[in-house]
């Protein structure tokens, strides 16, 4: 069976009710909590990301560790704070978020990379894929994966409030997308990236001239759509979840199924 290699971020989350008072805490991104979901799955995982060696950090690990995925190629640094994103309800339901993060000095993601065979799956998204601070080691990782005979999957879409200007950060997103064999998007990251939030014209327009293949998980995480070039779109309802990492799993399905 293939390994999968998932590249992203690593965050503690933190959520707080309306009178401003903790009542919970999660290690958050959505590909962290897939590869969690994939390795206790029994699936043979590693997580390549960034965290600190602060009492933060070492909360994730622990999360990671006891889902039996493999840290090997997690930079443990220890100059700055492992990323914390703190989550208050707003007055429409939705969530206000405020994140707090200090890398140290210098190029990002300077780790040991897991061992790579022909068939292995690799899979990149989130804010880690358009950073510059990382952007020449993913490069070089992205490059050695494809000459081994890899198969890369891209997630792009990452918490908007890092990103003022899609256009900075729009060759990064084409550079992966040029090598991807499968591409994963989310509907409410779609208007941030392509101004409509219509998976299937976003396929037509702005995917399917680098990658034939394209999964859309809907804003709910109540189904699953296959784009494929010249053919129907598939249409999976995924089962009922509970609303905690919902598009994780989905996410991990998807992946433990290519």
């Amino acid at each position: 069976m293939s390994r999968i290699i998932i590249i992203g971020e690593a965050s503690l989350e933190v959520f707080f009710d309306a009178e401003a008072r903790p009542v919970a805490s999660v290690p958050g991104s959505i590909l962290l909590n897939a590869a969690s979901i994939l390795a206790r799955r029994g699936r043979e995982v590693s997580l390549v990301s960034e965290i600190g060696t602060d009492p933060t950090g070492e909360v994730i690990m622990r999360y990671l560790t006891e889902a039996g995925v493999s840290t090997y190629a997690i930079d443990r640094f220890s100059e700055g704070a492992t990323p914390c994103t703190l989550n208050f309800p707003g007055p429409d339901g939705s969530l206000l978020t405020s994140r707090y993060e200090r890398y140290p000095d210098g190029a990002g993601l300077d780790v040991p990379w897991p061992r790579i065979d022909s068939g292995d799956i690799v899979a990149v998204g989130g804010y880690i894929a358009v950073s510059q601070r990382v952007h020449e080691n993913l490069r070089q990782f992205i490059a050695n994966a494809l000459d081994r005979g890899a198969r890369l999957v891209f997630l792009p879409g990452f918490w908007d409030q890092r990103v003022t200007r899609v256009t900075r950060i729009m060759p990064a997103i084409l550079e992966i997308m040029e090598r991807a064999d499968v591409v994963v998007t989310r509907t409410p990251d779609l208007p941030q990236l392509y101004s409509t939030s219509d998976p299937a014209r976003v396929f037509a327009s702005n995917i399917s001239f680098y990658v034939p293949v394209m999964y859309n998980i809907d804003a709910d995480a109540a189904s699953t759509t296959l784009f494929r070039a010249k053919t129907d779109p598939v249409v999976s309802v995924a089962p009922s979840l509970p609303h905690t990492h919902r598009h994780a799993t989905l996410i991990a399905d998807i992946l433990g199924s290519l």
